[in-house]
């Protein structure tokens, strides 16, 4: 049940972010956030917290600093898909638990 609930519960809360944002995150990032949030539920809610706010910050970062290094015209408006950071968040989650 518990797993059950947290993926209802981040997909619930991308499908929001999407639905408000449409070009921001897509259903992509909404179907791999329901999957790993039940996951994530599953081993904590701690976890589960700290696999959902992890993508964000390091998404954060990439933006501040990537890009940020090069100031070409190619980053100017340019979409960075949230699919890796949700990845690397969760793994993040799962080894600091």
């Amino acid at each position: 049940f518990v797993h059950s609930a947290g993926s209802v519960l981040v997909s619930g809360c991308y499908l929001l972010v999407a639905l408000t944002f449409s070009h921001e995150l897509g259903l992509g990032d909404v179907r791999l956030g329901g999957l790993l949030g039940g996951f994530l539920a599953y081993l904590g809610w701690t976890t589960l917290i700290d696999g959902v706010a992890c993508p964000w910050l390091l998404a954060a970062v990439f933006v501040i600093v990537g890009p940020g290094r090069h100031r070409g015209a190619r980053w100017r408006g340019a979409t960075i898909p949230l699919a890796p950071f949700l990845i690397l968040g969760a793994l993040v989650a799962i080894v600091a638990s």
